[in-house]
C-alpha cells in the first residue's frame, strides 16, 4: 500500500529545496553588479598608489576586471541601478592611472592594452544604460548632428574631468589635441596594424586665435590630399566614432608647436609654399610629406629645437605582419599614433567622446582586421591582388567618409598612389563580405544572450566564418570570400 503521506511530504521538501536554490540563485545574481563595483571600487583606489614595481601586477590584474565579457552577467535592472557608478569608477581609474603616467614608464605598453580593454568595456555598458539603438555609419547623418563636446544633450556617454564638462561654453586651448576614430574599414587597418592595438586613427591639432579667441582645427587629411585646416565645429562633426581631448602641459611649447603648423598650413594654401601631399607610407624621415602623426611629431620637434621628440613610448609596425604591410608600401618599425599621446606623460586626457550609436559597428571592423591580419599571419593567407585595371570610384569609396565643408575634397583622393590604393580597396571588398556574416551571428548571440557579443566571443565568431567560407570555397561557391585569398 502506497504512502501518500509519505509522499506529499517529500514532495513538500523538495518544492522547499528548490525554492531555497531558486532564491540564493537570485540573490547571486542580483549580487554581481556589486561585486563588480565592488572590484572596480578597489582597483580604482589602488590606482592612485601605483609605482613602477606595482605597475605590472595591478595592470594584469585590472584588464580582467574590464574583460566586456564580464557584462554578460548582468541584467537590464542591474544596469540601470549600478551602471553609472560601474562607468564612472572605470573612468576614474583611467585618469589616475594618466595622472601618474610619469611613474609608470616600464608600463606603458601594458596600460596601452588596459585602455584598450576598458573602452570596449565602457562602450558596451554605456550603449546598454543609456538604451542606444546602435547603427551603421551610413545611416548616421553627421551633419544635421549638434558638435560633439559643443553639445551635451543630443549625445550620450561623455567621460570627463572635472571641469571640463562638455556644452556650448567649452574652452579649447592652442595646442590641444583631438585622438579620432572613423567609422570606415580605413580607420580599422590603420587602428588594429600596430603593437599594441588602439582604438584610433587620427590626430588633429587646435589653434585658438589670441585675439579673436576663433578655434580651428589643423590636420593632415587624405580628403585633402595633405594639410589642411577646418572650422572647429566642422571639424568635430567629421564622421567620428571617437574622440579624446588631450592637452599638453607645457602650454607655452604647445603654443609655439601649434603656430608653428598653422604657418605651415597656411602659407601652403595660400601658395606661398610648396604643398605638403600626404604621406601613407609612414616615412618618418621625409618631412615633404605629412600624415596626421608626422605632423604632430614635426612641430614638437622644431619648436623645442629638436629637444622633444613624441612620442615616449612609440608603437610599432610588428615584423610579423610585414608581408601585409609591404605589399602598401610600408616599412616595419616604430610609429606615432594616437594612444601614444594618451599614454606619454607631457600630456593629459581631460575628456572623451563616443557616438554611442556606432560603437558596436566599429566594433566589428576591428575585430575582423584582427582576425584577417592573424589569417595572415598565422594561417599564411595572401591576397590576390586585383588585376591592372580597377575602377577608380569604387575604390576610393571607402576614403570618401568625410562631411568637412572642403572644395578640395576630391583632389586628395585622386591622388593617392595606386601601389596603396589598390591593396587597401582588395582588402575592405573581403572585409566588407565577412562583416554581414559577422553582423548575423551577433544578432543572433544578442537573441539568445541578451547582450551583443564580447570582443572575444566576435573572434571566434570571426573564426567560424573563416572555417564556413573555406568549406565553401573547396564546394566551389563562387561568392565564397577565400577566392580573394590565396594560401
Amino acid at each position: 500500500m502506497l504512502n501518500f503521506k509519505g509522499l506529499k511530504s517529500e514532495k513538500a521538501e523538495m518544492t522547499k529545496c528548490f525554492f531555497i536554490i531558486f532564491i540564493l540563485f537570485s540573490a547571486s545574481a542580483f549580487a554581481r553588479a556589486p561585486s563588480l563595483l565592488s572590484s572596480l571600487n578597489l582597483l580604482e583606489a589602488k590606482s592612485k598608489k601605483l609605482t613602477a614595481q606595482t605597475c605590472l601586477v595591478f595592470l594584469k590584474e585590472a584588464k580582467l576586471e574590464v574583460l566586456d565579457s564580464k557584462l554578460y552577467d548582468l541584467n537590464s535592472k542591474e544596469v540601470k541601478k549600478y551602471g553609472k557608478k560601474i562607468l564612472d569608477s572605470a573612468w576614474h581609474i583611467r585618469t589616475n592611472l594618466n595622472d601618474k603616467l610619469s611613474e609608470l614608464a616600464p608600463c606603458l605598453n601594458e596600460l596601452k592594452e588596459y585602455i584598450y580593454n576598458s573602452r570596449y568595456f565602457e562602450d558596451m555598458l554605456s550603449v546598454r544604460f543609456f538604451d542606444i539603438t546602435s547603427a551603421l555609419p551610413y545611416e548616421v547623418k553627421f551633419a544635421n548632428d549638434p558638435s560633439p563636446i559643443f553639445d551635451n544633450k543630443f549625445h550620450k556617454g561623455y567621460l570627463y574631468r572635472k571641469g571640463f564638462e562638455p556644452g556650448q561654453k567649452f574652452q579649447f586651448k592652442s595646442g590641444d589635441v583631438l585622438l579620432e576614430k572613423g567609422p570606415s574599414f580605413i580607420s580599422s587597418i590603420i587602428s588594429t596594424i600596430t603593437l599594441p592595438k588602439s582604438q584610433f586613427s587620427h590626430f588633429a591639432v587646435l589653434h585658438r586665435d589670441s585675439k579673436s579667441d576663433k578655434v580651428i582645427s589643423l590636420e593632415s587629411y587624405i580628403q585633402s590630399g595633405g594639410l589642411d585646416l577646418f572650422e572647429i565645429e566642422s571639424a568635430l562633426k567629421k564622421y567620428n566614432v571617437r574622440i579624446v581631448l588631450v592637452r599638453p602641459k607645457d602650454q607655452k611649447l604647445a603654443e609655439k608647436a601649434t603656430e608653428l603648423i598653422r604657418e605651415k598650413v597656411v602659407s601652403e594654401k595660400e601658395g606661398k609654399a610648396e604643398k605638403s601631399k600626404y604621406d601613407y607610407f609612414f616615412n618618418f624621415t621625409d618631412e615633404s610629406k605629412m600624415n596626421c602623426a608626422k605632423l604632430l611629431l614635426w612641430s614638437y620637434k622644431k619648436a623645442s629645437d629638436g629637444q622633444i621628440i613624441l612620442p615616449q613610448s612609440p608603437s610599432v609596425l610588428d615584423k610579423s605582419i610585414e608581408k601585409i604591410i609591404t605589399i602598401v608600401g610600408i616599412k616595419p618599425g616604430p610609429v606615432l599614433t594616437p594612444v601614444d599621446i594618451e599614454v606619454d606623460p607631457r600630456f593629459e586626457v581631460l575628456l572623451e567622446f563616443r557616438d554611442l550609436r556606432l560603437v558596436r559597428d566599429s566594433k566589428y571592423r576591428d575585430a575582423i582586421f584582427i582576425a584577417l591580419f592573424d589569417w595572415f599571419i598565422n594561417k599564411k593567407y595572401n591576397l590576390v591582388l586585383l588585376p591592372k585595371k580597377i575602377n577608380m570610384q569604387a575604390a576610393m569609396a571607402p576614403m570618401r567618409m568625410s562631411n568637412l565643408p572642403n572644395p578640395k575634397n576630391a583632389q586628395g583622393l585622386i591622388d593617392i598612389p595606386e601601389i596603396f590604393l589598390r591593396p587597401v580597396y582588395q582588402i575592405n571588398s573581403v572585409a566588407n563580405l565577412i562583416y554581414k556574416k559577422l553582423y548575423l551571428k551577433d544578432k543572433a548571440f544578442e537573441k539568445k544572450n541578451a547582450w551583443p557579443m564580447s570582443l572575444d566571443d566576435l573572434l571566434k565568431a570571426l573564426e567560424e566564418i573563416r572555417i564556413e567560407d573555406q568549406k565553401a570555397y573547396e564546394q566551389e561557391d563562387p561568392f565564397a570570400f577565400h577566392h580573394l585569398f590565396k594560401s
